[in-house]
């Protein structure tokens, strides 16, 4: 893995010459944490996952990352081919010549991502959690050090969005990757993110620091007064955005 570094720098970026979405924003993003991206609807967050993710073009700016890959992004719609079985969906960037993973490091991500069973079922097949599985292990075929998703967990009960939750950090922990994260939930942020990122009508208002003791169990975490903390610090940042 390259000494990974990502510097966005007085981006901005409008849909039109009227409603401008970002706004000279600049951010250093660290290597290896986990960031949730906040705010108002309209703020610009999925825009600026877009541009991290090259989908999009700065107006001015730029969009500086030094990657061995560029950054896999999970849509909030898993968008899985339906005709196509949980293996093939999964292998779609190596057959579209985007990704080199091995037959051996596609079954891995199976494992990884608990697909074990299900690699020839198809989506119409699958429960929601297993779609938005799916799409996560597609995205890690491309063995990407910065992985963006935008609301990927939004359409879920809040059981499944919490066993995700949990997914998504066990996933962190052992591939290392960067991860950039859209929601409205601050509980989800709060219990995810090393660093909720807050936007407010196009800049960056803040960045806040999260407290987390990894080494309890995921129902004590998100019972503590760590938690609370940083549930009640993102609150308080979005009422002054």
């Amino acid at each position: 893995m390259t000494n990974q570094s990502i510097t966005l720098k007085d981006l901005s970026f409008a849909y039109d010459d009227i409603h401008p979405i970002l706004t000279g924003l600049s951010w250093d993003i660290q290597k290896g944490h986990i960031y949730s991206l906040l705010g108002k609807s309209g703020c610009g967050k999925s825009t600026l996952l877009r541009l991290i993710a090259g989908l999009e073009t700065p107006d001015k700016g730029s969009v500086d990352i030094q990657t061995n890959t560029p950054p896999a992004f999970v849509f909030q719609e898993p968008a899985l081919l339906p005709w196509a079985s949980v293996y093939h969906n999964i292998k779609l960037p190596v057959s579209l010549g985007a990704a080199s993973a091995s037959t051996a490091e596609i079954e891995s991500y199976i494992s990884l991502l608990g697909l074990d069973g299900l690699e020839d079922r198809y989506p119409a097949q699958l429960s929601g959690g297993q779609k938005m599985r799916v799409s996560i292990a597609r995205a890690l075929t491309q063995k990407a050090e910065i992985l963006l998703l935008d609301e990927p967990f939004a359409a879920l009960d809040e059981p499944l969005r919490f066993e995700l939750n949990d997914l998504l950090l066990s996933l962190q922990d052992r591939l290392k990757m960067t991860v950039i994260f859209v929601t409205h939930s601050v509980y989800e942020a709060a219990y995810l993110a090393d660093a909720a990122v807050v936007l407010n009508m196009g800049k960056l208002q803040s960045i806040l620091p999260l407290d987390h003791n990894r080494s309890l169990p995921s129902s004590k975490q998100r019972s503590s007064h760590q938690f609370a903390d940083n549930a009640a610090r993102i609150f308080r940042a979005l009422e002054e955005a």
